[in-house]
């Protein structure tokens, strides 16, 4: 049950289990796996987003409880933090007052941002007090199940994902790191059961998609957002 997936800029792939509570490395132009953090350690729970940080040789992973693993814990909801070439644990982050760790992603200056699936919250990393903080909060992303779920960065803006409603939101990030000019991206169709956003350039995005017509039907999608949105399934 592979769930988040990352890219090293050497090639190498790393790649989070939900049932094993592990991660395991394809090194580049190799098709078998290593392990490089062995189930059920580290306090992690099933992993769900991870993230290669290679300007400061990081791996960030959400470590969080969807009721699936094969090593049930009570460990915190948390954000990890291994080294990005050997694994060694680095610090662990918990989320404030509980909550669902789902995806991260950094802005321009390698702030890393993170989602809460079960509040309605963005949450930024405090380096120098080394604690989560909520960075963005709004009723827009409240709801049933799980809401907000991938995020990603590009052009001095956030941009995440809601998962039960299949809405696209844009935040911007002012020069001092505060959030401003909150807004709803109007698109053709609600996206189905989005989960993983990545952009690719400042207009097109791929989002993967859960759920099509009433089954689970996974696709990827690209959103392009010049002039007018327009959505087309790769």
């Amino acid at each position: 049950f592979p769930e988040g997936i990352t890219v090293t800029k050497n090639g190498d792939l790393l790649v989070g289990s939900l049932k094993e509570n592990k991660i395991v490395k394809f090194k580049n132009k190799k098709n078998k796996p290593e392990i490089f953090i062995p189930s059920n350690s580290n306090n992690l729970n099933s992993v769900i987003g991870i993230l290669a940080d290679d300007r400061n040789k990081i791996l960030w992973a959400c470590s969080s409880n969807p009721g699936v693993s094969n090593y049930p814990s009570d460990e915190l909801v948390s954000l990890k933090a291994f080294d990005l070439n050997s694994g060694t644990p680095l610090q662990s982050y918990e989320f404030p007052n509980g909550g669902f760790c789902n995806d991260i992603t950094l802005d321009k200056n390698g702030n890393v941002y993170v989602t809460d699936s079960f509040n309605p919250r963005i949450l930024r990393l405090n380096k120098s007090k080394s604690r989560l903080e909520t960075w963005f909060e709004n009723e827009a992303f409240e709801g049933e199940g799980f809401n907000l779920n991938g995020i990603t960065f590009v052009n001095d803006h956030i941009y995440t994902v809601k998962m039960n409603s299949g809405e696209l939101f844009k935040i911007g990030v002012s020069d001092n790191g505060k959030p401003i000019n909150f807004s709803k991206i109007n698109l053709p169709r609600p996206l189905n059961k989005p989960d993983g956003i990545e952009a690719i350039n400042k207009n097109n995005f791929l989002v993967a998609e859960n759920r099509t017509q009433g089954t689970w039907k996974g696709s990827l999608t690209n959103i392009n957002l010049s002039k007018k949105v327009t959505l087309t399934t790769l």
